[in-house]
């Protein structure tokens, strides 16, 4: 199964027809290399804010009202014109009269899956952003499928729920304020694909002021499809160039995954944790 990631050029100060079609150009560009899949990272509508300091809660609160709803709209519209399953990153909506962050992931067929974030950022909290409630792993037309937004990903009590459901793929978007963000959410990527004997695929974006245009933002991208280090799943099958716009593919091979975990015989690593005699914290 092919998918494309795309690394997401975010300035801000953009307009949404210019927005969605820069979105489109990329889902046209993956169609036409016969990917299966298009996955965008976190927060891609934030690509519509102005670059005004102080004012990031209302100004959110707004794309949440009026723009959400509409992306996730065109996302699904999207999906079914060009025949590809959409993952459209994530963007703040209203959810029962709270804030979440959530990814959208569309199919041709118009079957939609939508996944909050869990765990806010010290930085959403301040918008006055909520977590979600629920984690799903579902059946696409490739395989078990989760989704583990930015910081969700770095927390290993929520990779421990979707394990009992044996996940295939875990799709990672995120948006960072710093390369260091970055990386922490690469690196726990490698970490559950792992520990899932799984794909995953992390695309996430880094915001800097360094070259942006003045009253602009940008953010730049890097993508990577990760796999299980066993066997023949052992490399880092592609990873994306830094502060380069640009969609990176990789072919999945979801057949050797299966086989190898049969092979392996060690997923889900959990044998050890069903041991009867209870772990306690030790002190000296």
């Amino acid at each position: 199964m092919k998918i494309a990631a795309v690394q997401f050029e975010i300035t801000g100060n953009k307009k949404y027809p210019d927005f969605i079609a820069q979105f489109e150009s990329h889902i046209i560009e993956a169609k036409k290399n016969n990917a299966e899949l298009v996955l965008f990272p976190e927060l891609i509508t934030v690509d519509l804010m102005p670059h005004v300091e102080g004012q990031e809660t209302e100004i959110l609160k707004s794309i949440a009202d009026s723009v959400t709803p509409k992306f996730f709209s065109r996302v699904q519209e999207l999906a079914k014109k060009h025949e590809v399953a959409i993952l459209g990153g994530t963007s703040p909506r209203f959810l029962n009269n709270k804030i979440v962050n959530t990814a959208i992931l569309a199919f041709a067929d118009g079957k939609t899956i939508y996944q909050d974030k869990i765990f806010p950022t010290p930085d959403e909290v301040i918008w006055g952003w909520q977590g979600g409630s629920t984690l799903k792993v579902f059946n696409a037309p490739w395989g078990k499928t989760a989704i583990l937004i930015c910081y969700d990903c770095e927390f290993p009590k929520l990779s421990d729920i979707i394990a009992k459901e044996k996940p295939e793929v875990i799709l990672v978007p995120s948006m960072t304020g710093s390369e260091q963000g970055f990386h922490r959410v690469r690196w726990t990527a490698q970490a559950r694909a792992i520990e899932h004997f799984a794909y995953v695929v992390h695309t996430g974006t880094v915001m800097t002021r360094k070259d942006a245009p003045p009253g602009h933002w940008l953010h730049y991208g890097q993508a990577s499809f990760l796999g299980p280090q066993e066997a023949a799943l052992t490399k880092i099958t592609v990873e994306g160039e830094k502060l380069k716009p640009s969609i990176i593919y990789d072919t999945l091979d979801f057949s050797a995954l299966r086989a190898g975990r049969e092979k392996a015989g060690i997923y889900p690593a959990r044998e050890q944790e069903k041991r009867q005699t209870p772990i306690f914290v030790g002190h000296e």
